[in-house]
Formats: structure tokens, C-alpha cells, sequence
């Protein structure tokens, strides 16, 4: 026998349970069972119950609103539910586990964004208030992209000016020093004066004395 099987024989078999405890044991589980059949017994009826509000609020044409009473999450996401079937549109505001709750709309009566703000935190809506902020941010908005557009003009209307041509000195002044970058141009003009010239300049001269001989 390996040391497995010796420590296993070496253990008790757990007791067995008796039948008073099998039958406390199967009573536990037939409550839990019970408790969950009614649960969902209550949801059901509670979705059943939203339904027939749902249908009353769609048959009355005055009313744009339905305001609900506050409800847990798990209510809410059924409400939600129905009112997506029913096309409809909903938001829930208020603070959890104290007030949350839920406002359907119609299509018709949707909040706008400014007042849809205004009931998440709970104030009242004025809508001259929001009609004169939204007057505000529409010329500020303006105001903003005739800025813009004024810049990107005056990058358009700047030219592009092309330094002057530098001269001997002003070309090799850095490299061997003021006084001899003068001296140097002093001689270049030298040179240039008997038909010599600087590199980059020699086909130049070369052609125009080829265009002064002439023809054989």
C-alpha cells in the first residue's frame, strides 16, 4: 500500500447524516426555492402593472410626461425595458437607494440638452434663461470661427521676400575672419575687373565673351 492509501485508511468516513437532518436540510432548500418563485412572481407582476401605465400614459394625448415613483435597479431596468418596447424615451434622475426615479417622455415632449441637465441636478428649468445662454454660446461660437478664419487670412496674405545676394565678404566672414574675408573680396574684384571671376559665375562671363569674338 502507498502512503496515499495508508493516510486514507487511516481517516473516518464523515457521519452520516440522519434523516432529521436530510429533512431540515431538503425544508432549507424548498424555502429558497420558494422565496425565489415569489420574486419573481412580484417582478412579473410589477412589469405587468408598468405595462398598463405605459399603455394609459400613450392613450392620453395632454400628458407629455410620466413621472414615476422611486424604485430600486432592478425595477428601473424593467421599466427601461418596456419603455424602449413602447418607443418611448426615459432617464432616471435622483440619488440612489433615496429618490432615484424615473421620467418618461414622448417624443414630443423630449427635454432639451439644457433642461435635461438642469433636472439631473435637480433644478428648476427656466426656459428664458437657457433660451439667452444659448443665444450667448451661439455668438461666442461665431465670434470664435470669424477669429479663425482672420488668422488663417493673414497666413495666406504674408509673402514669402528672399534675402539679398551676399557678397564675398559677407559670404566667408565667418569662416576666415572680417579682415581677411575684406581682403579677399578686395582681390576677387581685382580679378574680376581682368575677365576672372568666381566659381559659379565663370559660365557666364566665358559666354558673353564668346558672343564678342567674331564668327571665322
Amino acid at each position: 500500500m502507498d502512503l496515499l492509501g495508508s493516510i486514507m485508511s487511516t481517516m473516518s468516513a464523515p457521519p452520516a447524516m440522519s434523516d432529521k437532518d436530510k429533512q431540515l436540510r431538503k425544508k432549507h432548500q424548498e424555502l429558497i426555492e420558494k422565496q425565489q418563485n415569489e420574486e419573481k412572481e412580484k417582478l412579473r407582476h410589477f412589469r405587468q402593472m408598468i405595462e398598463d401605465r405605459i399603455n394609459d400614459y400613450l392613450a392620453d394625448p395632454e400628458t407629455l410626461r410620466l413621472k414615476l415613483e422611486p424604485m430600486d435597479r432592478i425595477k428601473r431596468k424593467i421599466v427601461h425595458d418596456v419603455v424602449e418596447v413602447a418607443g418611448l424615451t426615459a432617464h432616471s434622475f435622483g440619488e440612489e437607494d433615496v429618490d432615484r426615479h424615473i421620467v418618461v417622455f414622448k417624443q414630443e415632449g423630449v427635454p432639451s440638452e439644457d433642461e435635461l441637465e438642469c433636472m439631473k441636478r435637480g433644478e428648476i428649468y427656466d426656459p428664458i434663461k437657457a433660451h439667452e445662454l444659448a443665444v450667448q454660446r451661439e455668438e461666442e461660437r461665431r465670434a470664435l470661427s470669424l477669429e479663425e478664419d482672420e488668422t488663417k487670412r493673414k497666413g495666406r496674405s504674408k509673402k514669402f521676400i528672399p534675402k539679398s545676394g551676399k557678397t564675398y565678404q559677407d559670404k566667408y566672414e565667418h569662416i576666415i575672419g572680417k579682415t581677411a574675408a575684406l581682403e579677399a573680396a578686395k582681390v576677387t574684384e581685382a580679378k574680376s575687373q581682368y575677365g576672372f571671376a568666381e566659381k559659379g559665375q565663370r559660365g557666364t562671363q566665358l559666354s558673353s565673351s564668346s558672343h564678342a569674338l567674331p564668327s571665322l
